[in-house]
């Protein structure tokens, strides 16, 4: 992903402006509900997918799932999750 995207590495400072400019524009409401749910504290746990443009201009599904963790304080420390490329025409292929 890291290569296939253009990313400035596995672990990213500020991660959403980052990846969040490679979100198709049809699909940034939803990337964005979901990731201010994460940052207000109504959900932990992330899940959406949407198209990002990888590095050479295409479109490609993804899907996105992680988690908050908090310390002991109940502070948020650090959102860790994963990105699943699920390919150009994933949304074609269901049912």
């Amino acid at each position: 992903m890291v290569e296939e995207f253009a990313l400035p590495g596995e672990y990213i400072k500020n991660a959403a402006a980052i990846w969040g400019a490679k979100v198709h524009p049809d699909d940034q409401s939803a990337f964005l509900a979901s990731n201010q749910e994460i940052l207000d504290g109504r959900a932990n746990i992330h899940y959406v997918e949407y198209r990002a443009q990888n590095k050479e201009g295409k479109w490609i599904w993804v899907r996105c799932r992680g988690q908050m963790q908090y310390n002991e304080q109940g502070e948020a420390i650090l959102f860790a999750g994963f990105i699943k490329k699920l390919g150009e025409n994933y949304k074609q292929q269901l049912p």
